[in-house]
């Protein structure tokens, strides 16, 4: 259990190094891409925005996925967005295919953080010196990456963002081999508690005491009947005291 909690907490330290590198890198790509494609220097605005749109709605979607596909899934679908985004700037400077790109980097940013954030916190023992430790590999990467991209960009700016997709696949690739687990519904009843629920109460007095009976009745779609929970509370009128619980 130790190995395994160590492994994953690595894993946090490792990709969220990476995803400093990635992301950091943006707004000096965005630079490079300009000079490389020649749009207007309005577009960069613009894709820098799209790019913290997608960041926020990976917040979003990362709360939402994992209970459908589960948590290793969704993980790998939303940050592939670091390679394929960056992959996508390196081939075309058209800017349709460029605002994609940069939502879909917004999206791995932010799935990033939150992935890094759960595994880190959910396998320190001390939890405080683990969530400082992956933010000090976060920085390690942010310093690091201008002198990446400034070294590759003076080759050319293909092979800076080419470099960035690179750094990114292997991102995606240290998930792919982490054994996440988690999120989606354990069986067929959790999935399909569609039916309803409904609740009722009765309140009756009686020498000095107030009684609540509470009932709740729950209809899953794989059931053919009803489950019911009911809940008795005897209160003493006088002192607000709870009596008896059944």
């Amino acid at each position: 259990m130790e190995q395994r909690n160590t492994r994953l907490r690595n894993a946090g330290f490792v990709t969220f190094f990476f995803s400093g590198i990635c992301t950091i890198s943006s707004g000096v790509v965005v630079s490079l891409l300009q000079e490389e494609y020649g749009f207007a220097y309005g577009m960069t605005g613009t894709l820098l925005s799209l790019m913290s749109v997608g960041n926020l709605l990976a917040g979003l979607l990362i709360g939402m996925l994992p209970s459908m596909l589960g948590m290793k899934p969704s993980v790998l679908l939303l940050t592939i967005g670091y390679a394929a985004g960056y992959a996508i700037m390196g081939l075309t400077g058209a800017e349709i295919l460029l605002a994609l790109a940069f939502f879909m980097v917004g999206i791995a940013k932010g799935s990033v953080i939150n992935t890094c954030t759960i595994l880190v916190s959910d396998n320190s023992a001390d939890r405080t010196r683990g969530m400082n430790l992956m933010h000090s590999c976060y920085a390690c990467g942010a310093l690091l990456c201008p002198f990446v991209i400034a070294a590759a960009a003076k080759v050319s700016t293909a092979l800076a963002v080419f470099l960035l997709a690179a750094l990114g696949l292997v991102l995606w690739l240290v998930y792919a081999f982490t054994p996440l687990t988690g999120g989606k519904a354990k069986n067929a009843q959790e999935k399909q508690a569609i039916g309803y629920v409904n609740g009722g109460y009765s309140i009756s007095e009686a020498d000095g005491t107030l009684v609540v009976d509470y009932t709740l009745s729950v209809s899953y779609s794989t059931e053919t009947s009803d489950q019911q929970f009911t809940h008795i509370y005897t209160i003493d009128l006088s002192t607000g005291e709870l009596l008896k619980e059944e």
